[in-house]
C-alpha cells in the first residue's frame, strides 16, 4: 500500500489476470477501506468517470474497475502507474529532501506547460476540471506530468480541503484553489478553471507549500474581495509571477485563456532554454 487516505487506500500493484485487456502489468489500484460509507464509495466511483473515455498524452484516464479482487472486498480501480507519483509529494520532497538537487525554474515550468496542455485539451472538449491542484497531477520519469481525476489522490490531502459554515458538512472543497465566484455562487467556468491554474502554477513555483496556509476558510472570501492574492514565490521570475496574477482577476473577462496561457508559458519556456 502506497497511501491511506481518508476513506480511500492507494496501492502500487500488478495484475496477474490475463483475461484483462490491459496492456501494462504495473498498476495503481484505488479502493476504499472498511470505514466509508456507501456515499463515499459511490463518491468515488462517480469521480473516476470524469476523464474514463477520454485518450491524450496529457490525461491518465482509468483503465477499468475490477469487482473481484484480493486487496479489498471493494471496487478496484486501475490506473496507470507512475514511478515518480503525485505531483504534490514529488515536489514538496524535492524541497524538502537534501539529498536531491532542486528542481530548476525550467523543469517546473516544462511541467506546467503539459498540465496546461491537458486543460487545454479538456476546454475544447467543452469539458471543466474543476478540482485543479499539484494533487491530481502524476509525474512521469521524463517528467512529463499527466491530469488525473478526483477519485485517485482527492482523500489523500485532506489539507487541500475544507468547509464554509454554510456547505453541507460532508461537502468539503478545494476553496483556497477555488475562484472567488466558485466559492460564492458556485459558479464554474473555463475562467474558473484558470484562477485555479493559476494557483497551481504558484504551488509549482513555491514547490509545495499551501496556498493561503496563514488564511483560515472563513475569512478567504473577504481576503479575496479585499483584493488580496498569493505573494511571489522566492525566485519565481517576475514575469511568470505576472502571468499567474492575471489568473487571479476578479473579473472572468479579464482573465487569460488556457490557449493564451499555454502559448505564454511556451513562450518563456523557450526563453529560459536559450540562457541555459
Amino acid at each position: 500500500m502506497i497511501s491511506l487516505g481518508q476513506f480511500g487506500r492507494l496501492f502500487h500493484c500488478s495484475l496477474n489476470d490475463s483475461s484483462i485487456n490491459i496492456s501494462t502489468q504495473n498498476i495503481y489500484g484505488k479502493t476504499v477501506n472498511s470505514s466509508a460509507t456507501s456515499t463515499q464509495l459511490n463518491q468515488m466511483l462517480h469521480d473516476c468517470c470524469l476523464f474514463a473515455a477520454l485518450k491524450h498524452s496529457t490525461i491518465n484516464s482509468p483503465l477499468g474497475i475490477v469487482y473481484k479482487n484480493e486487496l479489498s472486498p471493494y471496487p478496484l480501480i486501475v490506473y496507470p502507474y507512475s514511478n515518480r507519483g503525485i505531483l504534490k509529494r514529488f515536489i514538496i520532497q524535492n524541497r524538502t529532501s537534501a539529498r536531491e538537487q532542486l528542481l530548476s525554474t525550467q523543469e517546473l515550468v516544462y511541467m506546467a506547460i503539459h498540465i496546461a496542455k491537458g486543460l487545454h485539451f479538456l476546454h475544447r472538449r467543452k469539458m471543466l476540471m474543476k478540482d485543479i491542484g499539484t494533487r491530481n497531477c502524476l509525474v512521469m520519469d521524463d517528467l512529463t506530468v499527466k491530469l488525473t481525476d478526483y477519485a485517485l489522490s482527492r482523500d489523500l490531502f485532506p489539507q487541500d480541503y475544507d468547509c464554509l459554515p454554510m456547505d453541507i458538512p460532508t461537502e468539503s472543497r478545494p476553496l483556497k484553489f477555488m475562484a472567488i465566484e466558485s466559492i460564492n455562487d458556485r459558479r464554474f467556468s473555463t475562467a474558473s478553471d484558470v484562477w485555479s491554474y493559476g494557483v497551481l502554477l504558484w504551488e509549482l513555483m513555491s514547490r509545495g507549500l499551501q496556498p493561503y496556509a496563514d488564511i483560515e476558510s472563513y475569512n478567504l472570501i473577504s481576503h479575496l474581495q479585499n483584493n488580496h492574492r498569493l505573494v511571489q514565490p522566492i525566485n519565481c521570475p517576475d514575469s511568470l509571477f505576472k502571468l499567474m496574477s492575471a489568473c487571479w482577476i476578479t473579473s472572468i473577462d479579464q482573465r487569460p485563456s488556457m490557449t493564451s496561457l499555454l502559448q505564454l508559458l511556451m513562450e518563456f519556456y523557450g526563453q529560459l532554454a536559450r540562457f541555459i
